[in-house]
């Protein structure tokens, strides 16, 4: 049996690593094969675990920060 440790909380990651997660996901869900047994049932999946991912990939408000200017 593995051993493997429970998250008990979301990993910190960057902004990029997360978007790179998300489209990994997206990708694998829109090649997923339809002729497997469990296609919507897998395909149901994925967009639970792409909906939980959506916010850390795309909802960085520290890019907002980054191209502030000032009035002069």
């Amino acid at each position: 049996m593995l051993h493997i440790p429970i998250l008990r909380r979301m990993p910190e990651l960057t902004h990029h690593q997360w978007k790179l997660i998300f489209t990994a996901v997206r990708k694998y869900q829109f090649n997923y094969p339809e002729y497997v047994s469990c296609y919507t049932e897998m395909r149901k999946d994925l967009t639970e675990i792409l909906n939980i991912l959506e916010p850390y990939a795309y909802t960085e408000t520290y890019l907002d920060n980054e191209h502030e200017t000032t009035d002069t």
